[in-house]
């Protein structure tokens, strides 16, 4: 009997660690079309800041371990989701200064990055979302553009400076400039750039 309940033991601590850890199933994929596949036995740790990428053998049991760490630099992006949610996956991606990024839209000429330095976490029903504080990196070309405070309402001077970032595009600054969203919201629609040639 006792040795059922330390087995019982073991199992709930294992599980809790990889809840705490949030491993998860995933793709890695890197610049030269090259990809590792972390699903089954292996898993991956949720990135944060400008960390390694960490891959743990047998998640999910008393046996897991790292397996192997992979520096940021060399990763392209990552696709992650939870086991229990396969068909809901997330982007992220590794953005010098600042570290691993979420990215929530991309347009043809415009990215939206959510970027947290507590890291992320994706939840058993596949949604995920920023731990603590977070800021939105809006890329237009090579230039970043940073926003915080994205859980308020957007206000005129918020939506003049989404306009002004966007002024070739004469369709998408009057959505703009109509919106009554919040500014997350408001930021989202930056994806929808296409400026008159």
């Amino acid at each position: 009997m006792k040795l059922l309940h330390l087995v019982t033991l073991c199992i709930l601590l294992s599980f809790n660690a990889a809840a705490q850890r949030n491993i998860l199933n995933g793709i890695i994929y890197f610049p030269a079309d090259s990809v590792i596949s972390a699903t089954d036995t292996l898993g991956v740790e949720m990135p944060q800041k400008n960390k390694p990428v960490r891959l743990v053998s047998n998640p999910y049991t008393a046996r897991q371990k790292i397996k192997e760490k992979i520096e940021p630099q060399i990763i392209d992006s990552l696709v992650l989701w939870n086991r229990t949610a396969p068909s809901l996956t997330h982007a992220l991606e590794y953005i010098h200064p600042y570290g691993w990024c979420w990215l929530l839209d991309r347009g043809a000429h415009i990215s939206i990055y959510n970027y947290s330095p507590k890291g992320y976490y994706i939840g058993g029903n596949g949604g995920m979302w920023a731990k603590n504080k977070s800021v939105i990196l809006v890329k237009k070309g090579n230039t970043f553009h940073r926003f915080t405070k994205t859980f308020k309402l957007a206000n005129n001077k918020f939506r003049e400076r989404l306009a002004a970032l966007v002024a070739d595009d004469p369709v998408l600054v009057k959505m703009i400039l109509q919106s009554s969203f919040l500014r997350e919201k408001t930021l989202r629609m930056l994806s929808l750039y296409s400026p008159a040639i």
